[in-house]
């Protein structure tokens, strides 16, 4: 039996757009009960669904249904996955850009700090994650004026994405 998530998904393709996934959990009753008896209420696959959920909110920009969905994700995978896992990195920032909609932008920094503490413990610094992340605190440090910091990150971010463009050119020229 697929959970709950995995019908949202075959029934409306996430990727479709927020819309879609609305009107799908408005005709479901007990939207998450499925995949909570399936996987568990606190299961990895609870986590992803919770994840996608909060990801087609966020797209909607309707940050206040996105941000108990993100937290509860993000629980889920701290206590499943570990601190480091790439998961929780994707969570953090997820976080970072619903408590930006909300105008919320300490907080909002303090989880893209995160996400780039995770990535870094795990991949490294100079990984795309990491760029895409040091982009969304220079989008940030602009807003606030900081455009000296805004520089930096920008910096960062672009030298980390030009070097991984490279890797991926060289990859190309031996195959």
């Amino acid at each position: 039996m697929a959970g709950y998530c995995q019908r949202i998904q075959d029934e409306t393709g996430l990727e479709r757009g927020p819309t879609q996934v609305r009107a799908f959990l408005k005709k479901s009753p007990a939207p998450l009960a499925q995949d909570r008896e399936h996987h568990g209420p606190e299961g990895i696959d609870t986590a992803r669904c919770l994840a996608q959920l909060a990801n087609a909110e966020l797209r909607a920009h309707r940050f206040a249904e996105a941000l108990p969905l993100i937290q509860h994700a993000a629980a889920i995978d701290q206590a499943r996955l570990g601190p480091a896992h790439p998961f929780i990195a994707d969570d953090l920032l997820d976080l970072g850009l619903v408590y930006d909609g909300l105008k919320q932008t300490e907080k909002a920094r303090r989880a893209f700090a995160a996400a780039i503490d995770v990535l870094e413990r795990g991949a490294g610094r100079d990984t795309p994650r990491v760029a895409y992340v040091e982009l969304e605190l220079a989008r940030l440090d602009r807003q606030d004026g900081k455009d000296a910091e805004a520089e930096a990150a920008f910096k960062d971010a672009r030298r980390i994405l030009h070097r991984a463009e490279d890797e991926e050119h060289r990859r190309e020229r031996r195959v």
